[in-house]
């Protein structure tokens, strides 16, 4: 049996040679993959805000593990990344950066819970202030969900 033949349509390369003669269909179908992975990442980043903002409350010794080890995890990917969210630059990966139409950041590129808070207030809002209440939601979760830990022994 002929796995690999080079005869149209009978192959896999046959397969792959249809979808070259098609770039419009391609990039149709691509351009809607990457934006269905960008809806998945900017659901993953709800998630995540999510275990910090409840995931100290709730009373599962699991949740608790989570979110101290989650609020190691992300510090230490703004770190590697120069202060940046690695699903922030997944996502720019795939769809290219932020709209042209947003208004430049002076101090960098917008990142999601920049986005995120502008388009809540309806205005600008300041990088060092949405830094400043990431961090601290952050260090706050970690600090009770350790603590709450640490006396359940």
């Amino acid at each position: 049996m002929r796995t690999h033949s080079n005869e149209e349509g009978t192959s896999a390369g046959g397969v792959l040679r249809a979808f070259e003669d098609r770039p419009a269909q391609r990039s149709a179908s691509g351009a809607l993959a990457r934006r269905v992975l960008s809806h998945v990442l900017t659901a993953l980043h709800f998630a995540v805000i999510s275990v910090f903002v409840v995931g100290w409350a709730l009373p599962w010794r699991a949740a608790l593990v989570t979110v101290v080890v989650l609020a190691v995890v992300v510090q230490g990917g703004w770190w590697a990344c120069n202060d940046r969210c690695w699903l922030t630059m997944v996502d720019e990966w795939l769809c290219g950066p932020a709209a042209a139409t947003e208004a430049p950041v002076p101090d960098g590129p917008p990142n999601f819970l920049l986005r995120t808070a502008t388009r809540l207030f309806g205005r600008p809002v300041s990088r060092a202030a949405v830094d400043w209440v990431a961090r601290g939601v952050l260090w706050t979760a970690f600090a009770i969900a350790a603590g709450r830990l640490a006396l359940e022994r």
